[in-house]
């Protein structure tokens, strides 16, 4: 929340949260000004894309598949609205409580989640989140779990070249 108190106190129009480890696609320069016109919907969901291993291939089985993980990434943010965060150790939420019950749109825009893109890390992100979720009540300890699994369905990227994206 304080990124957000820092945020809001600038009066941003919208509020657009990534993570560090986190990109939407190129295209997203020529269709964000599209998303921000419109005037139906308060917050914009993207699928998103975990790219597994390395910058090639993404993840695509029950937990990981696109379609079934959409985010909101960004908020037409209210400055009359009073908003309130959970407290949560984990899994809080990009934006508080309010924004997720505004009308919200679905884009089409990737979001590029490059935190499993190194296997070496894997290990310790599962610990991580057990470590602060040992009973699985922020997220579904199968889902952790799930990060370890030796054999994750994956699929090749058609799109952009992520290394040339990442490192211009």
């Amino acid at each position: 929340s304080k990124l957000w108190d820092l945020t809001v106190e600038a009066a941003p129009t919208w509020v657009l949260a990534l993570d560090a480890d986190e990109v939407l696609e190129t295209r997203a320069v020529a269709e964000l000004p599209h998303l921000l016109a419109q005037t139906r919907c308060d917050l914009i969901t993207f699928p998103v894309y975990h790219f597994w291993g390395d910058l090639r291939h993404y993840r695509v089985d029950h937990w990981w598949h696109p379609s079934r993980g959409r985010t909101a990434c960004l908020h037409r943010y209210q400055p009359n609205r009073s908003y309130h965060w959970p407290s949560r150790a984990l899994h809080s939420g990009r934006f508080p409580q309010e924004a997720y019950l505004t009308p919200r749109l679905s884009s089409s825009l990737r979001l590029l989640h490059f935190g499993y893109a190194d296997r070496t890390t894997h290990r310790a992100k599962y610990q991580r989140y057990l470590t602060l979720d040992p009973q699985g009540n922020y997220c579904p300890l199968v889902h952790y779990q799930s990060i370890l699994d030796s054999h994750p369905q994956l699929k090749s990227w058609v799109g952009e070249d992520m290394e040339a994206l990442l490192w211009k």
